[in-house]
């Protein structure tokens, strides 16, 4: 449940979405302890309308990171980054594919391969 997910206190200051590159989940800062289990956060995503338009190197990135200052998987402060495969024009993630299917009321259905399977990563903080 997201309710253990310790987030900034105040009306959306928890999220940061000032630059285009990146989405930022900022977390209390006088308790920013992640409890072990499974999150969920979903944010709409502009694509561009045609491939030429994406980067070549195509990747999105996780990063849990010790401190505000950590703006990509690169900084000293990040603690793990997580890549993932980016999403092409039209694209629709096997995720997707399934609660659509699930919405019409098809729970057996079972989504072929060439499909991205989207990732789910546990949170679990080191002993």
């Amino acid at each position: 449940s997201n309710a253990k997910l310790p987030l900034l206190k105040g009306s959306q200051d928890w999220i940061d979405s000032s630059s285009s590159a990146r989405l930022r989940i900022l977390l209390e800062m006088t308790d920013p302890f992640v409890v072990a289990g499974s999150y969920r956060l979903t944010f709409p995503v502009d694509l561009p309308t045609n491939a030429r338009s994406i980067s070549s190197l195509n990747i999105w990135h996780l990063d849990l990171c010790a401190d505000r200052s950590c703006l990509d998987p690169r900084s000293p402060s990040s603690i793990v980054s997580f890549p993932m495969a980016g999403f092409m024009p039209g694209e629709v993630s096997q995720l997707e594919e399934k609660r659509q299917e699930l919405a019409i009321g098809n729970p057996a259905a079972v989504v072929s391969g060439g499909r991205r399977q989207a990732a789910a990563w546990p949170w679990r903080p080191a002993a």
